[in-house]
């Protein structure tokens, strides 16, 4: 399943089932594991040929094994997870879906399967991995307001985070520095913000924590 944040709110990637079982149905895109294929290159395949979307790096969510989640028959699924930028293009449905829309994650329709609760899992993996790890670098722009980061953040995490305690707690990893340059569209750079990348680098390998719970 593939996550992109718009605004302030995280929207997900869901395809209308062309055949059955649950037909014309929302579900999370996926299939059926060839015979050389591991679980990851599958769900990327998936993905690409259901929906036109292609990610890399897809993050597992686990594995999922209950007898009666398919009417088919036994089926055990692989769950990954991506995060990435909203496409300018819309999906282009193809394969086994009907249909491909980006769905908020706060208004989910009715979903086949078990797969509300697979994405409710992903959630969470996205979050904790948010948590312990930098978010931004392949889904800002070069150079971003600091608004823009802050409303990453409350989109990962569903929840209004105030930008100063934002800004204090992100400051003392020093991957986000001040731009001293900006594109020529813009005007001034006094308020703009990038990345480090050996900084940023730094810390997906090492100590990072971010803790929104702690008190002011």
């Amino acid at each position: 399943m593939v996550f992109a944040p718009l605004a302030s709110e995280l929207r997900i990637l869901l395809i209308r089932r062309k055949n059955p079982p649950f037909q014309d149905s929302w579900a999370l895109p996926g299939g059926f594991l060839e015979e050389k294929e591991t679980t990851e290159y599958c769900a990327v395949r998936e993905l690409q040929e259901e929906t036109g979307i292609t990610v890399k790096n897809p993050q597992l969510v686990g594995i999922f094994s209950n007898p009666e989640r398919d009417p088919r028959g036994r089926v055990i699924s692989a769950a990954y997870y991506a995060l990435t930028c909203m496409p300018d293009e819309p999906p282009r449905a193809s394969d086994d879906a009907a249909e491909a829309k980006w769905h908020s994650v706060r208004q989910l329709p009715s979903i086949a399967f078990d797969h509300k609760q697979i994405i409710i899992n992903a959630l969470e993996k996205l979050r904790d991995y948010a948590i312990y790890n930098p978010v931004g670098i392949t889904l800002l722009p070069e150079y971003f307001h600091f608004s823009e980061l802050h409303a990453l953040y409350e989109a990962i995490f569903e929840k209004r985070i105030v930008t100063r305690t934002l800004k204090r707690k992100l400051r003392k990893y020093n991957f986000i520095v001040r731009a001293t340059e900006s594109p020529t569209s813009l005007k001034s750079s006094s308020q703009l913000f990038r990345f480090d990348p050996e900084q940023y680098a730094f810390y997906c390998r090492n100590t990072f924590f971010l803790d929104l719970n702690e008190k002011e």
